[in-house]
């Protein structure tokens, strides 16, 4: 073939190849950013149609801006084998489907999906066992009380995964370290139509307190010792380690507390605690400003010692100056018995107001007991209070001994946070007046 025939040729496959290019692209021309698509499923509940539209191909590309017609009816085509596989979690592997995609004479494509799950696919054997130790522990035993997995039921494949999750969790709590599923098998039986369980949790045994290290140079460690909610020896829960925490970050002595487990030697069975802490700053501050159409304006000035020494004593006092007078109030705090719940507080307190014709000075010293009988809180309480007053052309003045003692209690889902919940508090003072010469 001659040199100028072969340019030629070549220039004619150049011409070809652009020609067919610009059909291609007259023929795949986007229709989704023009003519929006809309995926309609009806005849199931939302849980399973939210679970639906993540398996569904055309739901997940209906938006993107290169599809086409025929893309479209590709992806239709996929829809009833993606809406078994995603009814099939929920035990439903018999589903009727009615589809269609039409186009409105406006140019919109829609997807129609009517369902009928068909029949639940029941649960025909639920072998399950569990170790014999983690079967007598009062919370494993609440948790297998709660299970909806039963013979008879529906079998839905979600549920038992989540009670597999629930029993590794609860045995990671409660120091089953050692647990394992030696047998977890699922057979569907689709001739039958029957789904069978088999299930066996061996545990191994439960791990206890091992012991436990504290790395601080802030209190005395007989002090120390008395906030921490478990002994070495006692059985090993998450919920103990959790509550130390709580105790150490409420305590007002440490500004960061780190309470860790760490990993049992080969042969024991106690897990080792290590619990770190820093100090807070030995001195707090606290300022304000403010205007009350009772006090006039006011300043505020509070001062905290979180720790006075090793014993864990604490001390507070608060100053109030306003235009109508003054209010002076510290408190020496005492821990004893329970540190973490009991403490002995003095305190001390000046209240000095003025209004129109009438100035009054109140002075109070006292003592008080707080302590803890079971989910009781009792205060203990002894003040001897001293008052001098003038009005217009009268003056006097009273002395008083105040014995007192008072009971709360609170009722709620959650203590930090409180969204609902009960309080109960009850008081009792006896007032005497006291003469002295």
């Amino acid at each position: 073939m001659l040199p100028g025939a072969v340019t030629t040729l070549c220039r004619k496959c150049v011409i070809r190849l652009i020609l067919v290019a610009a059909c291609a692209c007259s023929f795949t021309a986007p229709v989704g950013a023009q003519t929006p698509v809309s995926v309609e499923i009806t005849g199931i509940n939302e849980v399973m149609e939210t679970n639906i539209r993540l398996f569904l191909s055309i739901e997940q590309q209906k938006d993107h801006p290169l599809i086409t017609p025929g893309r479209l009816q590709r992806l239709h085509k996929k829809a009833i084998n993606e809406i078994s596989a995603a009814l099939q979690p929920y035990g439903y592997y018999r589903p009727v489907v009615d589809s269609s995609l039409v186009k409105s004479d406006a140019g919109e494509w829609r997807a129609i999906y009517a369902i009928d799950p068909g029949p639940a696919l029941p649960l025909a054997e639920f072998n399950f066992t569990i170790n014999p130790e983690m079967a007598q522990d009062p919370e494993f035993a609440q948790l297998l009380r709660k299970k909806t997995l039963q013979t008879g039921s529906r079998f839905d494949h979600l549920e038992y995964e989540e009670f597999k999750a629930n029993l590794a969790k609860l045995a990671a709590e409660r120091g089953y370290f050692d647990a394992m599923f030696t047998e977890h098998r699922i057979e569907i039986d689709l001739d039958t139509y029957v789904a069978r369980i088999y299930l066996n949790y061996a545990g191994g045994s439960r791990y206890n307190f091992g012991e436990i290290v504290m790395r601080q140079d802030v209190l005395n460690d007989d002090l120390l010792q008395r906030l921490i909610p478990f002994a070495r020896g006692d059985p090993y829960t998450l919920n103990k380690l959790v509550e130390l925490q709580q105790v150490l970050n409420d305590s007002y002595y440490f500004q960061t507390a780190e309470v860790s487990a760490g990993k049992p030697a080969a042969d024991s069975d106690e897990v080792p605690i290590e619990v770190s802490l820093t100090p807070r700053k030995r001195h707090r501050y606290e300022t304000g400003l403010g205007y009350g159409t009772d006090t006039g304006a006011r300043a505020r000035f509070g001062w905290l010692v979180p720790r006075v020494n090793r014993r864990g004593h604490r001390f507070n006092t608060d100053l109030e100056v306003s235009q109508r007078g003054y209010e002076l109030q510290a408190n020496y705090r005492v821990p004893v018995l329970n540190p973490r719940t009991d403490q002995i507080v003095y305190s001390i307190g000046e209240v000095a107001e003025e209004f129109e014709d009438t100035d009054s000075t109140l002075r109070t010293l006292g003592v008080s007991l707080i302590h803890s009988r079971r989910k009781w809180r009792e205060t203990l309480a002894f003040t001897y209070q001293q008052e001098d007053f003038v009005s217009g052309d009268d003056a006097g003045d009273s002395t008083l001994l105040i014995p007192g003692i008072s009971w709360s209690r609170t009722w709620g889902r959650e203590f930090i946070n409180v969204l609902d919940g009960l309080r109960f508090e009850d008081e009792t003072q006896i007032h005497h007046i006291a003469k002295f010469a």
